[in-house]
């Protein structure tokens, strides 16, 4: 498979036309969106897509993450933080089920950031960040949510729920 790329790709970023990818550090502004088409041609035609950048010289983010669709399954790994959050310090989330209860009565576990989990009362969990004031849900489709909610190996969380 051939790759290419119309137009050009910014002066300091580069297209691999073995493999499709743009990578590097543009060296010129782009403040009004362009779209490129991206062709994928080989022995038996050719395939198109369309991809829109724009370069800005400010700071990227702040970056937010609301996982409020995650569904949980049975003896499955769950991650929940996304990859840009960095996983040495956290992202200063606190997480903790919607109740007002005292996180020391309830399941607690710490995989760099703090989570709080009241198995007994069968709520969602829910995250709050204190850097952005931002509060979201996380949805679980199990039955007994949390009731067997077990440890964490580095950022991910195991759960061996039955139900």
């Amino acid at each position: 498979t051939s790759w290419e790329i119309e137009p050009d790709v910014p002066n300091g970023l580069n297209f691999g036309s073995n493999n499709g990818t743009i990578w590097g550090t543009p060296m010129v502004l782009q403040i009004s969106p362009i779209t490129y088409t991206i062709w994928a041609n080989n022995t038996g035609g050719s395939s198109s897509t369309t991809v829109t950048i724009t370069i800005i010289d400010a700071a990227p983010g702040p970056f937010e993450y609301i996982p409020e669709n995650n569904t949980i399954t049975n003896n499955s790994l769950v991650h929940l933080a996304p990859y840009f959050i960095d996983t040495t310090s956290g992202n200063g989330s606190t997480w903790q089920v919607a109740t007002q209860n005292n996180p020391g009565v309830n399941f607690e576990l710490v995989v760099n950031d703090i989570i709080y989990f009241d198995a007994n009362q069968n709520k969602r969990l829910y995250a709050f960040n204190p850097v952005n004031n931002t509060v979201w849900q996380v949805n679980s489709s199990l039955t007994g949510v949390g009731q067997y909610m077990a440890y964490a190996i580095d950022d991910v969380l195991y759960f061996s729920a039955f139900g």
